[in-house]
């Protein structure tokens, strides 16, 4: 089976952007992969950001 690099073009980036988006919103986010199944990428956001105290 090859691997999906060679299906999608792309720069390598998408991951990094993401993680800084969730951890600038309080987020977290989590990789759940299973082999020769696929891997599945989880983004938590908090409900309600807290206001920046002054």
């Amino acid at each position: 089976m090859p691997n999906g690099r060679s299906k999608f073009e792309g720069s390598g980036i998408g991951l990094a952007i993401c993680r800084k988006i969730a951890t600038h919103h309080g987020g977290t986010i989590t990789a759940k992969s299973v082999p020769q199944k696929g891997t599945t990428f989880i983004m938590t956001l908090p409900e309600k950001q807290q206001e920046p105290s002054s």
